[in-house]
């Protein structure tokens, strides 16, 4: 289930069962955040991308970071961004992927 991917243990994972494009999106109370730690599950390694967004209280997503590179299982990829505050949702759209979409981990931070 979703809830693998933030359930704090790098043994369980989240696995979309489907290739690119997916994603997965981390409901919060309203909060500061800065940046996004996603730790990869993925086979074969190849060229990923990702494109981080954000819904504040006022509603309205925006992308504010992307990552895009050779990645390969276990590796840990981090977004940052100008800390942005009152957020309520962190959604990660995987656009590229060379295996189905899946997360040992997405970590929210504030920075």
């Amino acid at each position: 289930p979703p809830s693998a991917a933030i359930d704090g243990n790098p043994g369980t994972q989240w696995g979309s069962g489907k290739d690119a494009p997916q994603w997965i999106e981390v409901q919060l109370e309203a909060t500061t955040v800065g940046r996004v730690r996603l730790s990869v599950a993925q086979y074969p390694a190849g060229r990923t991308v990702h494109d981080v967004a954000i819904r504040t209280t006022a509603g309205e997503w925006r992308t504010v970071g992307a990552a895009d590179g050779v990645t390969t299982d276990g590796d840990v990829i981090e977004v940052s961004f100008g800390p942005v505050d009152n957020v309520v949702a962190v959604r990660v759209t995987t656009t590229t992927s060379p295996s189905w979409v899946a997360w040992r981990a997405v970590e929210v931070l504030a920075r």
